[in-house]
C-alpha cells in the first residue's frame, strides 16, 4: 500500500485522486 501510495500520488495529479486508485 506505502509503494502504491507514491504510484498513486504521481497519478493523481495527472488524471485521477488516490482515493480512486485505492
Amino acid at each position: 500500500a506505502n509503494k502504491r501510495n507514491g504510484f498513486a500520488h504521481q497519478y493523481k495529479v495527472q488524471s485521477f485522486p488516490t482515493p480512486l486508485l485505492e
